[in-house]
């Protein structure tokens, strides 16, 4: 399986400087004006350019309240923190990021905070946005996670949830950080391309249905963009702009069916940059530049959320083996009297059953444990929130887990993780209970014995080498943990 993967950067990580960029020797005053700049380029760009120039840039630029913190900011030349949140397109090493942090390195000195995650959606960063984004306070944060967010939709058919999600992430920024602008930005996927050519998961690799990248260039999209609106925070919509590429010119700009080529991040990030300067340049009555802007306004009030049950102020929270059922071996198995040795060996044998060894996908450049519970097991949390999730993987292999809630005086829930995507692994986010008294509370999960009908449920059978492994362990029905999800 391709996955659109990527090394988690997050606000713990060095920063990057830019003091200088590229600075144009005289900025496009018009979106035609700026085609015709790329023009110049290369070659390719000259190719792709040329086909654009039908595109209205009201269709890619909605200001809603515009940028007026990063108007005064670029002409005063302060220094200025750029947080980018967003999946692999964004950590693209030569991709849109480099290039927009370079262009706002020549009009002030730009410390960049890196907080992007191959395959994450909102449904994960609204957790992670506390330690990777307001812990960094930047003045200025980009969100681009509509592709990751396509996938989640495709997966779930849930919109609903993806909004509260999406909304979470930007009324936590705007509460923490009033004075931080932020600038949504959507990014396009090819639909063009033949299934074998497709990357992400596979309710899109595998989709055949001819409305599946619907998902991606219109519903979230548009569902992000009604969110920011709502925050009046500007929102960059690229898919406009590429879906206007003749397909036989859209090798050009897309390495596959996401990510950018060097003429398509070059693109991508002119255009960005281009909307920038829209929203930061202000003009005297005689059409000249103004050379000093007045103030900008006091950040208005956070608005009542757009959704009833925003996800906001969440956070991560390892797993830890005092938190699981399997790490206290019952009498029944060992003698308290048993030799260290058979103790140890025990001890290995549940070890080895209970773990899976992987990446860890909030950091994917560091190994650590999936915690693995099989039925009859449970885990259990004693939590400070409203909330509560788990970061999980779903597969054939997903079961029915049942959670209780302070003994059952604060509610409690099932729910079937198999679902008909599930013939494959994913990283999937569970929200379980929501709508909690705040204060303590103790979670208690368990994986129901019984296993859900996968022949009426799974689009396909499950196939493949990890998953015969599985059925001949006998490991073919746990529930996998890593990390809790509490807001």
């Amino acid at each position: 399986m391709q996955t659109r993967s990527g090394r988690c950067r997050s606000a713990w990580r060095r920063s990057r400087t830019c003091t200088h960029g590229l600075r144009p020797a005289a900025d496009p005053s018009s979106f035609v004006d700026l085609l015709q700049q790329l023009a110049t380029t290369s070659a390719d760009l000259a190719f792709i350019a040329g086909s654009l120039t039908a595109v209205d840039e009201a269709a890619v630029l909605t200001p809603n309240g515009s940028l007026p913190l990063l108007a005064v900011a670029l002409a005063a030349c302060s220094p200025l923190r750029v947080c980018y949140l967003g999946g692999s397109v964004t950590e693209q090493k030569a991709g849109w990021r480099p290039r927009v942090t370079s262009w706002l390195g020549g009009r002030a000195i730009t410390e960049e905070v890196p907080a992007f995650c191959g395959n994450c959606g909102s449904k994960v960063m609204a957790f992670l946005v506390a330690d990777w984004v307001v812990s960094r306070a930047p003045q200025l944060l980009f969100v681009e996670l509509s592709i990751n967010d396509g996938d989640t939709l495709l997966e779930s058919d849930d919109a609903v949830s993806l909004g509260c999600a999406f909304e979470g992430i930007l009324r936590h920024v705007r509460r923490e950080l009033p004075c931080c602008e932020i600038c949504v930005v959507s990014m396009p996927v090819r639909d063009d391309l033949p299934l074998e050519q497709r990357t992400g998961t596979k309710a899109w690799s595998e989709n055949a249905e001819p409305d599946a990248a619907h998902a991606y260039l219109a519903t979230v999209p548009r569902l992000h963009g009604s969110i920011a609106a709502h925050y009046g925070a500007p929102h960059v919509d690229l898919v406009p702009l590429f879906a206007a590429l003749p397909p036989a010119r859209r090798h050009l700009a897309f390495r596959d069916d996401c990510h950018h080529t060097e003429a398509g991040a070059a693109l991508a990030a002119a255009t960005v940059c281009h909307c920038l300067r829209r929203m930061c340049t202000r003009s005297a009555p005689d059409g000249s530049s103004l050379l000093r802007l007045p103030p900008p306004p006091p950040p208005p009030p956070l608005p009542p959320p757009l959704h009833a049950a925003a996800w906001a102020c969440g956070r991560t929270q390892p797993v830890a083996p005092r938190e699981l059922s399997f790490f206290y071996v019952p009498p029944t198995q060992m003698s308290a009297h048993a030799p260290e040795a058979t103790q140890r060996a025990l001890q290995a044998k549940l070890l080895a059953r209970h773990t899976q060894l992987d990446l860890d996908p909030l950091c994917p450049t560091q190994r650590a444990a999936w915690w693995l519970l099989y039925p009859g097991e449970h885990a259990q949390l004693r939590f400070s929130g409203t909330r509560l999730g788990i970061l999980t993987m779903l597969g054939p292999d997903a079961g029915t887990l049942r959670c209780v809630v302070d003994g059952g005086r604060g509610g409690s829930c099932t729910r079937c993780l198999l679902d008909r995507h599930s013939y494959y692994w994913r990283l999937a986010v569970v929200l379980l209970v929501e709508g909690l008294p705040a204060g303590e509370h103790v979670a208690t999960l368990t994986l129901e014995a019984e296993r859900p009908d996968s022949g009426a449920i799974l689009k396909r059978p499950p196939a493949g080498e990890h998953w015969e492994a599985c059925r001949r362990e006998a490991r073919d029905h746990k529930l996998w943990l890593m990390h809790w999800l509490v807001s």
